[in-house]
């Protein structure tokens, strides 16, 4: 009888090989346990430049730059909005402007650039650095 193996499974054979990524085989876990958050709201885009150069953009009409915040801790990057009450009578709201908090885990060599609000659209620009200590280095048999 061959066995089937599922996603579960595939989540704990690498945690024993890999040593420092507990945080990681932890989220993905939640996710298979409790389903994925889409955070659909507001809609991005995840942007490849080059191999080292990323950048994420967030539709962001009706909101202003100060409706706005970029947080950095413990890896990860969380955007968050909220618009004051809007006093208009609306006869159609089609444009949403409710409260909002996004987060993007960050590779620890990832570091967070500029931000720009323009036209309805925050930038994040992203690089990826990676340090002197943790490029491959060549070692000398004697």
């Amino acid at each position: 009888m061959v066995r089937k193996y599922n996603a579960r499974d595939a989540l704990n054979w690498p945690s024993a090989n890999f040593i420092g990524f507990d945080t990681l085989f932890r989220d993905l876990e939640q996710v298979i346990n409790n389903g994925v958050d889409l955070q659909a709201f507001p809609r991005h885009n995840l942007i490849k430049i080059d191999d080292t150069q990323f950048s994420i953009e967030l539709a962001l009409a009706g909101y202003s730059r100060e409706d706005i915040s970029i947080e950095l801790k413990d890896g990860k990057m969380v955007i968050t909005g909220s618009v004051q009450d809007d006093e208009r009578e609306f006869i159609h709201k089609g444009i949403s402007t409710k409260s909002f908090r996004k987060e993007f885990r960050l590779n620890e060599d990832t570091v967070v650039g500029d931000a720009d609000f323009v036209d309805g659209i925050l930038k994040v620009s992203l690089s990826k650095v990676v340090p002197e200590e943790k490029k491959p280095v060549l070692v000398k048999i004697n």
